[in-house]
């Protein structure tokens, strides 16, 4: 009897063991869905980006040797990021740990383990709590300063996801080790060296740990991420509970982070909640140069002068945030020069030759509450001899545009250029009246971090279940139209698949095709390929020409479909945009085009020309009685169905028209309109899984990015864009000829879709236009398209 109960215990206490375990291993395996650094990081482009030596090829090349001499950590971060490195690259552990994290989330354990190495080289262990301090100062865009060595949450956050992820992937003990040494650090408060604030409503991790808070969001929720991730990895129960306190406080914060574009409407968030101080902008511009000793904010009160602020120029400090009076300086943009010292004088030189933007930046803090009568800024400054006969104006910037408040005009002989001296402007009252109008006492947006905030809200909002945060990040989903584009971090997979290197056809030196070929059109007779499009040349006018080809690569040109005089007086102007159809009830071919009645004025007509070889074409006369651009016709269902674009009161608007015959058209009708932030311009189609899907060229207004977007017919005449566009974000920061993409020709020869489109380095750019050859994934328009927005 007493053997029997024994046993039983004995199956009591395994059955729970058991149920114990199970419940240990479910949380401990975590689900893709529930890996906060995976879901943001994994499908991003944030890594190349943001750190430009990135080389995409080392992350992903999965066959490399331990010892091999590519593994190269580049800790290195450029001054112009905005770090306080006195001019110099400076090592910056949140690039190691990011690319290293890069690494492992592409399955490259072995980079990833060569950026763990490097961060535990350069690592503090205090009390079993692991940092990877910065050792320099760093000034951010507010008043607030943090002084080396400190720790930020950004990096303790990413290393933190290296270190776990490199435990899941070899399940190494000296990896999880680290990673529970780093998980101490979120234990440590800000007054202790650390980076966390422990607050009676829950934790926030500071990014900047200042003595004032900052809360830099996207900070903060990468700190949150990798907690989550570390918690279900390692089944750290005490972590999971951090997370969730740090959620409870992310609930209270939030609103606070909301705000809106006043030009949009757009509902976005604040890059943190730190208040900027209240400084004006000042700058020197102009074609002279002359050396700059000092410069001062006087005020005036019953006649009696205070200096109210000052920076001596060529000083160690004078480029310090920290200062009341700072000047800006970058050596690629701005006209600074160097640190210089002669006699008792400390200077720098407003060199107008030398930056980008061909200004020399200072700021000062002002208080338009002072009881000061007037205000002026003197400077200390003396000519050089070979500029004496220039000028340098002094302005300050009211929010909305520079005031000019006078001429540096270096009037003296030669021999008094060698003296240094002193100058005085007065500040008008209505410059002060109309900065303080105008000034920001919010906290700063900035327009890099847009889109992470509202995916990494969203990210939280989903991993804690928080309604609160699924809220705001709904509300927020619009503010990624504001991000540019070189600094948006979810790019849509390509599209564009199997894209020629090289042009198809280029422009060529000296005549009529010398700046612009452009807007092609391609069918295909028998075994030759014919590409219509529109070129432009010295003569500043468009026309059509023809090239052919034998395998639809390899373009040869065969000159001008249209002569002058083969075309009515209404017709003298430009020509563009061709598009070529065959009519399916004969042999003959259907040419439609953009023509401008006069020179150099804008397109008012479209026309109809045919042809039965395709070499040799007619006017057929006007089918469209107004500035039609770009149209693009299918024939679907015994109809002929046109689209092609117009601008009215200053908006683009698709229109589509109908045709039995491809000669009469009717029922001329809007189907699409652009707005206040997206607006059309090229036309592109095809007609798929009996559903037509129109891709269209857009610029997103607020922020200048250039996209392609998708929108596909469901029931009659009504387009719906879908869920996952953009389609194409171009990429005009990038060395190649074709970062801009538009004016898509789409055609179908087989089983593929092969793609002809216009090419351009930057956007707007006044030549070197040509076009080129991709390939359209079908597999991923199919998806696309079953996806519509249709509310």
């Amino acid at each position: 009897m007493k053997k029997r109960k024994i046993k039983n215990n004995q199956k009591l206490f395994l059955g729970i063991f058991i149920v114990a375990l199970i419940s240990c291993l479910l949380f401990a395996l975590p689900q893709k869905n529930q890996l906060g650094l995976q879901s943001f990081y994994g499908s991003s482009n944030f890594y190349d980006n943001i750190w430009e030596s990135n080389k995409r090829k080392l992350f992903k090349n999965n066959n490399l040797n331990e010892n091999t001499d590519l593994i190269k950590v580049d800790s290195l971060v450029e001054p112009y990021m905005g770090w306080k490195t006195e001019g110099k690259p400076a090592p910056n552990p949140t690039k190691v740990a990011a690319n290293g994290l890069y690494a492992i989330l592409n399955k490259n354990i072995i980079v990833a383990k060569a950026h763990a190495q490097w961060l535990q080289e350069h690592s503090v262990n205090n009390d079993q709590a692991l940092f990877f301090p910065f050792q320099f100062d760093f000034e951010p865009y507010y008043p607030f300063v943090v002084k080396a060595p400190w720790n930020s949450c950004l990096t303790q956050g990413l290393a933190l996801g290296l270190f776990t992820y490199l435990y899941q992937e070899t399940r190494q003990r000296e990896y999880l080790d680290t990673a529970n040494q780093i998980y101490n650090s979120y234990l440590v408060p800000i007054e202790k060296g650390g980076f966390t604030l422990f607050e009676k409503e829950g934790l926030f991790f500071e990014e900047y740990p200042t003595k004032t808070p900052t809360r830099v969001l996207n900070g903060a929720a990468v700190a949150m991420l990798a907690l989550n991730d570390y918690a279900l990895i390692t089944n750290n129960y005490q972590a999971s509970q951090m997370f969730k306190s740090s959620i409870k406080r992310l609930e209270a914060i939030i609103p606070e982070y909301e705000t809106k574009d006043p030009t949009t409407g757009i509902i976005s968030s604040f890059y943190s909640l730190g208040i900027p101080r209240s400084e004006i902008l000042g700058r020197f511009v102009g074609e002279g140069n002359f050396l700059l000793d000092k410069i001062k904010l006087i005020g005036t009160k019953n006649k009696q002068e205070t200096v109210i602020s000052t920076v001596d120029v060529g000083s160690n400090q004078d480029a310090s945030v920290a200062e009341n009076f700072y000047v800006y300086i970058d050596q690629k943009f701005m006209n600074w020069g160097e640190l210089q010292q002669k006699q008792n004088y400390y200077f720098r030189e407003v060199n107008s030759n030398q930056g980008a933007y061909n200004h020399s930046p200072f700021k000062f803090v002002f208080n338009s509450e002072t009881n000061f009568d007037n205000y002026a800024i003197e400077i200390t400054y003396k000519p050089i001899d070979k500029y004496i006969d220039r000028q340098i104006s002094l302005q300050l910037f009211d929010q909305i545009e520079y005031w000019k408040l006078g001429k540096i005009t270096h009037q003296d002989n030669k021999i008094a250029s060698n003296i240094w001296k002193t100058e005085r402007f007065n500040i008008s009252s209505q410059f002060i009246q109309s900065w303080s109008s105008n000034k920001n006492d919010k906290p700063l947006i900035d327009d890099k971090y847009l889109d992470d905030n509202q995916i990494l809200v969203k990210l939280l909002g989903t991993l804690s279940d928080s309604k609160i945060l699924l809220n705001y990040a709904e509300r927020w989903q619009e503010s990624n139209l504001l991000v540019p584009a070189q600094f948006f971090n979810n790019f849509p997979p390509p599209i564009l698949i199997n894209q020629k290197k090289e042009p198809v056809l280029a422009t060529i030196n000296g005549g009529q095709e010398s700046r612009f070929t452009e807007y092609p059109s391609v069918i295909k007779i028998g075994e030759e390929y014919l590409m219509f499009y529109s070129a432009y040349g010295e003569d500043e006018k468009w026309r059509i020409f023809l090239s052919s080809s034998n395998d639809g690569n390899n373009f040869v040109r065969r000159g001008l479909v249209f002569d002058d005089q083969e075309l009515p007086q209404d017709c003298q102007g430009n020509r563009a945009f061709p598009f070529v159809v065959k009519n399916p009830k004969n042999d003959t071919y259907f040419m439609y085009f953009s023509c401008a009645s006069k020179p150099k004025q804008p397109y008012d007509k479209i026309i109809l020309a045919s042809s039965l070889d395709g070499f040799s074409w007619e006017y057929k006369g006007v089918i469209v009685k107004e500035g039609g651009l770009d149209p693009f016709v299918v024939i679907q269902n015994d109809q002929y169905r046109m689209f092609y674009s117009i601008v009215e009161n200053g908006y683009v608007k698709i229109k589509e028209l109908i045709s039995r015959d491809g000669v009469r058209f009717t029922n001329n009708q809007i189907v699409l309109q652009s707005s206040d932030i997206r607006s059309f311009y090229t036309i592109g189609g095809l007609l798929f899984d009996a559903k037509l899907c129109l891709f269209l060229e857009s610029n997103v207004i607020p922020s200048q990015r250039h996209e392609t977007v998708l929108y596909c017919e469901q029931g009659k005449n009504s387009f719906h864009p879908t869920t996952n566009n953009p389609i194409i974000i171009d990429k005009d920061w990038e060395n190649n000829w074709d970062n801009i993409k538009y004016g898509f020709d789409l055609f179908q020869d087989g089983n593929k879709v092969f793609v002809y489109y216009n090419g351009i380095s930057k956007l707007n750019a006044e030549s070197d236009a040509h076009i080129g050859k991709a390939e359209l994934d079908i597999y991923k328009l199919k998806d696309y398209s079953s996806k519509l927005k249709l509310d």
